[in-house]
């Protein structure tokens, strides 16, 4: 779930409303895209596209025909497909803190238009990103933010994401978006004997954004991790590790876990 900015080739006849609708197909979330075959003169835009970004705003993270623009308080990701293109924003700027994501989002947003030729339509605002209001924008993004805050995820207000994007800073891992420091806990699901013992499960959040992510960790089975939820009675313990969200809140809420150092990846 996204805040979308999307780009397709103007077409004579279309309103600007419709001039998104193709990129939407070609890009839909729900579709394997076919291989990227860019032209050479595309390839060039993207390469342009890129330079001026990193020239004008700031270092962005390369993958093939993807950049992200991360810093403390925003993320933004550009994805190019040629004859498309699509500007994505996550769900984690409420109010206020997302009136920078937007002025940023929008400026990568003009040079991504002056280098491919692309029309950039800002789906969520209902507007031609060209010459749309900021802040109307602005206000779409944090009021979403907010409610997908205080609603989603079981009405829980936490969502869980792929990849938690997280730097450097001062001797400890923090969030991408919000430079809160990320904490993360392991623990054990398999039993002692098991060939699969030293497979642990990691869950790693961000208490400001409410994200979390889990991922499968190798733990030697000599190690002792700390158990977060010893105090609790065993019908309690058993509920919340059969839900990762409930977990996740728990220990959210009660500072648990640990934080993660600077070289912790």
């Amino acid at each position: 779930m996204t805040y979308d900015i999307r780009f397709a080739r103007s077409v004579t006849g279309r309103t600007p409303t419709q001039v998104p609708e193709a990129a939407c197909a070609e890009v839909a979330p729900d579709i394997e895209p076919a291989p990227d075959q860019l032209t050479p003169d595309q390839q060039v835009a993207w390469e342009r596209v890129v330079k001026r970004v990193s020239d004008e705003i700031g270092p962005v993270r390369c993958g093939d025909l993807t950049f992200r623009r991360d810093v403390t308080s925003r993320t933004v990701r550009v994805d190019y497909r040629g004859s498309s293109a699509v500007l994505s924003i996550p769900h984690r700027y409420p109010g206020h803190r997302a009136w920078p994501v937007i002025v940023e989002a929008y400026a990568i947003t003009a040079i991504v238009e002056q280098e491919t030729g692309l029309t950039g339509y800002d789906t969520a605002a209902g507007q031609p990103a060209a010459y749309g209001d900021v802040a109307l924008a602005a206000a779409k993004l944090g009021g979403t933010s907010r409610w997908a805050q205080e609603h989603l995820a079981g009405g829980l207000g936490w969502w869980k994401i792929h990849s938690l994007e997280t730097r450097a800073a001062d001797g400890h891992r923090v969030c991408a978006a919000c430079g809160t420091v990320i904490r993360r806990y392991r623990y054990r699901f398999y039993p002692a004997g098991s060939a699969m013992y030293e497979r642990c499960i990691g869950l790693g959040w961000c208490s400001a954004c409410r994200v979390y992510g889990t991922t499968m960790v190798r733990v030697p089975g000599d190690k002792i991790l700390a158990d977060a939820l010893t105090e609790l009675p065993d019908e309690r313990r058993e509920q919340l590790r059969r839900s990762e969200l409930r977990l996740v809140q728990y220990l959210a809420r009660h500072e648990l876990g640990e934080t993660l150092d600077e070289a912790a990846g």
